[in-house]
């Protein structure tokens, strides 16, 4: 287990569009070369997912993922001063008015694939996800998360073309980034070649499963937003 931080931008649809534009390729190189960072992961709202399990799919309009392979060097990461608070406050993305940004850190359930992509060799992959989070709580928190755990991933694994499956739970940590915080019970992804793999998926007799197996959930009170992004996965900036 891995863990992320999340930053992510709310916006209405007409504001949607302002987040691509203003990821330039000099800020992703400078949040690439933060120190002990393992793997960043850049989310723009894309196509819409063609879900018949739910009325909509909107989700963001913009996340960041940064992971790291322990808590303490992602603590030190988000310390006021270090150096993804200074890239951050540099960037145009912070300055954007017309977004809501606000940031979670979560801890990373990975699941191996017998579909999953071949090791990353290039600079950065191109995806396309299905962005789920569970925004609110439960009667019982842990245990939803662990009537989650066990049914869920098992069948979101037999997604026709699925090349990657993570999920995420909450933790609390030191955090010194001045942006407002959310609270998110879970939150989960799964990543596909294309919208269109990804809208076959969802036509897939296993996602009617899924949708079955979300009716025997414990009691959840809050929103469930989905939404397809167009994702850049990129590798961390070598250092020799």
């Amino acid at each position: 287990m891995n863990y992320c931080l999340f930053l992510l931008a709310q916006a209405g649809k007409a504001q949607a569009n302002l987040v691509a534009p203003s990821i330039s390729p000099a800020f992703v190189r400078s949040l690439r070369a933060i120190p002990g960072l393992a793997r960043l992961t850049v989310h723009r709202a894309g196509g819409r997912a063609q879900d018949p399990a739910i009325a909509h799919g909107e989700g963001p309009a913009g996340v960041f993922q940064f992971y790291f392979d322990d808590l303490p060097a992602l603590e030190a990461a988000l310390a006021r001063g270090a150096a993804l608070d200074c890239a951050w406050r540099r960037s145009d993305v912070a300055a954007l008015q017309d977004l809501r940004w606000s940031q979670q850190v979560m801890a990373v359930r990975r699941y191996a694939l017998a579909t999953a992509w071949p090791r990353q060799e290039k600079a950065v992959r191109q995806a396309c996800t299905y962005f789920v989070s569970y925004e609110g709580r439960a009667a019982d928190d842990e245990a939803w998360l662990a009537h989650y755990l066990r049914h869920h991933p098992p069948l979101m694994k037999k997604l026709p073309g699925l090349r990657a499956l993570e999920v995420y739970s909450r933790v609390d940590c030191d955090n010194g980034l001045a942006i407002s915080k959310s609270r998110a019970l879970q939150r989960n992804l799964v990543m596909f070649d294309s919208l269109q793999a990804l809208n076959e998926a969802l036509d897939s007799p296993v996602r009617r499963e899924l949708r079955a197996d979300y009716e025997g959930f414990p009691a959840f009170e809050g929103v469930s937003p989905h939404g397809a992004m167009e994702t850049e996965i990129h590798a961390p900036t070598l250092r020799v």
